[in-house]
């Protein structure tokens, strides 16, 4: 019962976090932004593999511009797509037209990034703004742009047309004013933080804001409370990955991308702790549960679920698992389901720190691919035999646990058979 009011609790409390309109719009635009992740992901793998025969192939034969394009115009613009999808899901949430709601938004963006002057006849955007290090600011333009947008409609401040006209033509009217009020509101915004010493939004909100953000986000303790928060609420039957979702998109992916664009150009990278790391190096701790249950219980429940769920988990689906064991408020299992992913943490921190392993290069992997072999795109052979290190690990931290579910399981089925 105390479990159960627990439970109750953190879901009602969670369940508040994440269905909040603009966490939910957050998450919902970075996550419609992961095809473009991808591509760009792949595009700075091709172009930056350390194999020497194959630079000075692709680079005598021209084709390293070519393979660096897709990169170029995806992660190097992504603070653009997500001004536009994030403000697009925020309309969209209160009822509102989310194509207009995003497009505002974006304008916004654009008003306050800087233009580079070269001459009278040529201007253009700061580039650097607009990839990883526009994307802070992007996330809080788009937000504050589409709220205004949404609140000038519903104070019904339009501009009315007669019935006749197609409704494309007057919505667009209908935004008229909103693109009006937000036009004024962020070049007032722009103007007045050009005559600080920051000189522009961007270098303010990094200076400010995301900068300490991230450094207190790029360190083992945070990493670690994150995956103690995320493991906690899988226990309680809360999705804890998508509930910690918009913190690891708004502190952490920034970080990821960093590394990539310094991957892309053959520099250092500045980060171990990583959207990618702490959500790769948790290790694959379901899959070492699914190995015990399939070949170290007696119980039939949990052999067969075992066996059920060890492909799926190969392919870091646990499900199966979580429901079928089941995991959740399940005692037996807190320890492990918690510290496993933990321990991995630490030692894929100190490992990295060491030198021993690269740190991880930003690289977005598709789902779907085998935990273990996910390190060679993301780092190198060296992240492959850690991943299977912390699958021994993890088999060794779940082993006394199983265990001891193991008996209560097998003395509960030989209950119940002597009872039917």
């Amino acid at each position: 019962m105390k479990w159960a009011k627990i439970q109750e609790n953190m879901q009602v409390v969670m369940g508040k976090f994440t269905s909040n309109r603009y966490i939910q719009a957050l998450s919902d635009g970075l996550m419609t932004l992961f095809p473009l992740m991808i591509v760009g992901a792949m595009s700075s793998l091709l172009y930056a593999l350390p194999i020497k025969g194959y630079q000075s192939f692709i680079t005598s034969t021209g084709i390293a511009k070519a393979i660096n394009i897709p990169y170029g115009i995806t992660t190097g613009l992504i603070a653009i797509y997500a001004a536009y999808m994030i403000g697009y899901k925020l309309a969209d949430s209160f009822d509102k037209d989310g194509a207009m709601g995003g497009i505002l938004s974006l304008m916004a963006f654009f008003v306050v990034t800087p233009i580079t002057i070269f001459d009278e006849k040529i201007q253009t955007l700061n580039m650097q703004y607009l990839g990883s290090q526009g994307l802070f600011v992007a996330i809080i333009v788009s937000l504050i742009a589409s709220r205004i947008y949404v609140l000038i409609l519903d104070q019904k401040w339009e501009i009315k047309l007669p019935e006749s006209v197609p409704p494309t033509v007057s919505n667009s009217f209908n935004s008229l004013i909103p693109g009006i009020v937000i036009a004024v509101i962020f070049v007032v915004i722009s103007q007045l933080v050009a005559l600080t010493a920051y000189g522009n939004a961007h270098d303010l909100i990094i200076q400010l804001i995301q900068g300490p953000l991230q450094k207190l986000g790029a360190n083992l303790p945070a990493a670690l409370v994150l995956v103690f928060l995320m493991q906690f609420l899988w226990f309680l039957g809360i999705h804890g990955s998508m509930a910690t979702m918009a913190i690891l998109y708004a502190v952490y992916y920034p970080l990821d991308l960093a590394n990539l664009n310094a991957f892309n150009a053959g520099s250092p990278l500045p980060y171990i702790v990583t959207m990618s790391f702490i959500m790769q190096q948790k290790g694959a701790h379901n899959l070492a549960f699914a190995i015990l249950l399939a070949f170290k219980t007696k119980s039939t429940q949990l052999k067969t679920v075992g066996r059920l769920g060890l492909l799926p988990a190969v392919f870091g689906i646990s499900e199966p698992l979580k429901f079928g064991v089941p995991m959740i408020l399940n005692p037996y299992i807190l320890v492990p389901m918690i510290g496993a992913p933990m321990v991995n943490i630490v030692i894929s921190y100190f490992a990295i720190a060491a030198g021993w392993v690269p740190r991880l290069n930003g690289v977005m992997v598709p789902t779907g691919m085998p935990e273990i072999v996910k390190g060679i795109f993301m780092g190198g052979w060296q992240l492959v035999v850690l991943n299977v290190v912390l699958l021994v690990v993890s088999i060794l931290i779940y082993l006394p646990f199983v265990g001891m579910l193991d008996t209560n399981k097998v003395k509960a089925e030989a209950v119940f058979e002597k009872e039917s």
